[in-house]
């Protein structure tokens, strides 16, 4: 695939899709193909779902997984497509994730 790249003195050269965003949209389409199956078949996994850093347990998890795959799916298409919010909002995504982290440790008594 290529896209055309605008280039200092106006013109336009069609050049392939960074390899970062391929990578990011392989991670995401294999983190895809782990959590479905997971959430679906593996009865410890079903069950818990943590969102900011608070696990959910029983129907709410079962309810939420979903998003989660919505999330990496998205994620997938957009690194794939080289849509131009997707950098935006994996960063955003990747604070969520450390802050969820963050309030998870503290809520457990603190990192030791």
């Amino acid at each position: 695939m290529f896209y055309l790249r605008a280039m200092s003195d106006g013109a336009t050269v069609a050049s392939p899709r960074p390899r970062w965003m391929t990578a990011l949209a392989l991670f995401c389409a294999a983190t895809v193909v782990f959590l479905v199956p997971r959430d679906l078949f593996f009865s410890d996994a079903r069950y818990v779902e943590v969102w900011f850093g608070f696990e959910v347990h029983g129907t709410a998890a079962l309810v939420t997984a979903p998003v989660h795959w919505a999330i990496f799916a998205l994620g997938a298409y957009a690194f794939w497509r080289e849509r131009p919010w997707i950098v935006r909002a994996a960063a955003g995504y990747a604070f969520y994730v450390a802050a969820s982290h963050l309030i998870w440790i503290l809520r457990a008594g603190g990192a030791t």
